[in-house]
Parts: structure tokens; C-alpha cells; sequence
């Protein structure tokens, strides 16, 4: 994810912006616990190529052949591949980004931090689905990705994690989680965990009596104690995806 000191992330912190170098993770899910690879098999761990690097981002499979990940997740190459399981070694065959992203102009635009890989028919091994209404203020997230572990020492990176937190806030398309950026393991329902680099892309899912559902926002960025998603449900989101095929 990125987050502008605010990091911005291909290749950071969790925080914000989840892409990473494969060297040093960028976006990972801090306080979180981790969890077996074959757990939630639509969250893929994938890695793109950008001005002669490669990093890695987490996305979501939300049809058989639709990978939904962040914007800043793409790069020069305009190809992901999957790194982790039953979908390893899938390549994808388009890209779209959101129209209103500008790489240059992250922040200014991170309420627009959308992409969507394709893939060939068939290649997602489990789909998750967008969930039709939005989540609201206090409600709970759960945060699922690849990215470090702990913010202040970037350790951690590549190990699916997952995380839960309440929503402080939501306004110009995004959804705002507050949360502690450092240490190991967390009692899972501290309500503690935000993102970290090599998360970025990696979906938020509405979370209610001890159940996750569908996904509500995508992995964008941050800082130090703060992390926020776009918005699925704003009608900016909406327009985008439905001109894909993908309804909700």
C-alpha cells in the first residue's frame, strides 16, 4: 500500500501502500495473525514489474478471472503473477486501472487507487464476493495480506496475515482504520491491526460475530497508526467495476 509519511508503498509498508520489492516487504497486515496459504484461496500474492524492479502487491479474486487490487499495484509491465498457491504461476492477459488514477498524483487520487487484473477463465481458485452494501462507522474490518509484519522494523513480508480493527472514519471515498503499527502478535480482538507494505491491494471484509463476509475496500495506504482503503462503494468505485462485468 502507500502511505505518504504518508508512505507510498510498491515495495513499502502495509501502511498504505502494500507494493513492495520481493527484497523488502512494503504493506503488511501489523498486529495481525497468520494464517495457513490455503486460507482465503481468492486473496492471491502476486508480482509486477515497474521502471526495471519487481514488487509485490496482495489482490483479490472477485470472479473466476478478475484479480481486484490497488492502482499503484501496476506497473510498466502491465502483467501480475501469482506467486502462491493453486493459482501459481498464472499470468494475467489485461490490466485496467481506474481512469481518474494518476500514479504521479497518488494521494491527490488514491480515492480512485483501483485496478483490475485479467486472467484466463477459470484460473481463481475460490471468488469472493463485493458485498452490496456499504460498511459504516465503528463497524468491524478484517484486513487480510502479504505485507511486513512490523511497521518500525519492515520485517515480515510474504506471509498471509490477517488483522481486525473498527472503522474511525469514512469520507472522500475511503474508509479510515486507527491502529498500533508495531509489535508481534496481538490478541486478535484488541481491535489493534492496520496495513503494512506488501499489503496494499489486499481487500478489508465486513466482519460481524466472528464471521468475515464480503469485501468492502481495497488496500491503499497510510501512516504511522492509520491506514484506509477505497471505498467499493463509492459511486466512483461502482462505475469503474460495473464497466468491467462486475456487479454488486
Amino acid at each position: 500500500m502507500k502511505f505518504q509519511a504518508i508512505y507510498i508503498c510498491a515495495g513499502l509498508f502495509l501502511l498504505g501502500c502494500g507494493a513492495t520489492s520481493q527484497e523488502s516487504s512494503s504493506t503488511k497486515v501489523t498486529r495481525g495473525f497468520e494464517v495457513e496459504e490455503a486460507a482465503y484461496p481468492s486473496i492471491a500474492y502476486f508480482t509486477f514489474s515497474d521502471g526495471g524492479g519487481s514488487y509485490v502487491c496482495t489482490g483479490t479474486f472477485v470472479t473466476d478471472r478478475h484479480l481486484l487490487t490497488a492502482g499503484h499495484c501496476t506497473g510498466d509491465g502491465g502483467t501480475a503473477t501469482i506467486l502462491r498457491g493453486d493459482a501459481r504461476d498464472a499470468t494475467s492477459t489485461r490490466l485496467r486501472v481506474h481512469p481518474k488514477y494518476q500514479h504521479d498524483r497518488w494521494y491527490e487520487t488514491s480515492r480512485y487507487d483501483l485496478a483490475v487484473y485479467e486472467f484466463p477463465r477459470g484460473t481463481a481458485p475460490e471468488v469472493s464476493r463485493i458485498r452490496a452494501t456499504p460498511i459504516e462507522g465503528d463497524e468491524a474490518g478484517l484486513m487480510i495480506g502479504y505485507g511486513v509484519s512490523n511497521l518500525l522494523e519492515d520485517s515480515g513480508l510474504g506471509v498471509k496475515r490477517m488483522g481486525i480493527n473498527k472503522v474511525t472514519s469514512k469520507h472522500d471515498g475511503k474508509i479510515h482504520m486507527a491502529g498500533q503499527p508495531d509489535g508481534p502478535q496481538l490478541e486478535f480482538a484488541s481491535n489493534q491491526s492496520i496495513l503494512g507494505g506488501g499489503d496494499s491491494g489486499g481487500p478489508l471484509l465486513y466482519f460481524r460475530s466472528g464471521t468475515h463476509q464480503d469485501i468492502v475496500g481495497v488496500a491503499s495506504g497510510g501512516s504511522n497508526g492509520t491506514s484506509f482503503w477505497v471505498d467499493l462503494h463509492s459511486q466512483d468505485s461502482k462505475d469503474f467495476l460495473r464497466s468491467l462485468g462486475i456487479q454488486y
